[in-house]
């Protein structure tokens, strides 16, 4: 269950960084 909950935790982080390069780069483009 730990285990699962830490997966969880780093999908999350990994989709928060990506959303926030593509948020980045959005703002460059504009």
């Amino acid at each position: 269950m730990i285990l699962f909950i830490t997966d969880q935790s780093k999908l999350r982080d990994k989709l928060a960084s990506l959303a926030i390069k593509d948020i980045v780069t959005d703002s460059k483009l504009l």
